[in-house]
């Protein structure tokens, strides 16, 4: 599982080459750098969709901290790790491993796996039950915020639509 120090210890020579300090004071004045040197502003909507993927991931965080299954921690943990792989590639790094289908269908299988515990839907259900569960539902609302802002900027610049895709799951 890789989440926490273990992923930024992991990615030490990926995604954080080109962050190094904790704050550089470049964004007083609302402009922020992206990894390939552009400066842009702090309200562009590449800027607005990285934010998002970061609460997103921050949301999933928050919830595996009341999961109790081991499983589903190992796939919050997976998740969490590609939205980092999806921030650095829509920030520019050059490096950055892409999200791809193979991504997507590998996200798609484990989904269906943890499906087939579950009872069928019949309806819509209404977010709740135990405190993991619940902190889940409000994470797939994060979640549906982040993808939204994605084809936002999709319409705009085109992006990897995987990335899109991805979080649509």
């Amino acid at each position: 599982k890789l989440n926490g120090m273990t992923f930024l210890k992991h990615c030490s020579n990926l995604f954080f080459d080109c962050f190094m300090k904790i704050y550089t004071k470049r964004g007083d004045f609302g402009q922020t750098d992206l990894c390939n040197g552009s400066r842009v502003s702090k309200n562009s909507l590449r800027i607005k969709a990285l934010g998002l993927i970061d609460e997103t991931s921050s949301a999933l965080g928050f919830a595996s901290s009341f999961v109790k299954s081991k499983e589903l921690n190992g796939l919050i943990g997976l998740i969490q790790t590609e939205l980092y792989f999806a921030q650095s590639e829509i920030a520019y790094f050059e490096k950055a491993k892409k999200i791809s289908e193979k991504n997507v269908e590998v996200l798609e299988k484990k989904i269906d796996k943890l499906e087939l515990e579950l009872t069928p839907l019949a309806h819509f259900i209404l977010p709740g039950g135990s405190t993991g569960a619940s902190a889940l539902h409000l994470t797939r609302t994060v979640c549906r915020r982040t993808e939204i802002q994605l084809i936002e900027l999709n319409e705009c610049e085109k992006i990897n639509p995987e990335i899109i895709k991805y979080l649509n799951r």
